[in-house]
């Protein structure tokens, strides 16, 4: 696997800076055509947070101790970077969502 610095994937790290940026972009531009923007978390993304920490936790101890294996730190990248993708896709469509429904008026969640 493709690493930075020997701990995890560059790509991992790119797909996450992506992601918030996209939802900060998402923000800024809802903010300037629909109106203020009442944002909270998302279980999705309260769940990508974790494994984001997860594996940064995981890449420290195994680069340390060598536990766990290096093959439960490669799948917790692939499902990191499923969720990180899941969950940048579930804010576009909030936004999209509330961008659709009339000013004043948030869809219930």
């Amino acid at each position: 696997m493709s690493t930075w610095m020997g701990l995890l994937p560059w790509w991992l790290a790119a797909a996450v800076v992506a992601r918030d940026v996209m939802i900060g972009l998402g923000a800024v531009l809802f903010r300037l055509f629909f109106g203020p923007l009442h944002g909270r978390p998302t279980i999705l993304s309260k769940i990508n947070t974790g494994l984001q920490l997860a594996v940064v936790l995981a890449a420290l101890l195994h680069a340390a101790s060598r536990l766990p294996p290096v093959e439960v730190v490669d799948v917790l990248v692939v499902v990191t970077l499923i969720a990180t993708l899941l969950s940048g896709l579930d804010y576009m469509q909030a936004f999209a969502r509330r961008a659709v429904v009339s000013p004043g008026e948030q869809p219930a969640e």
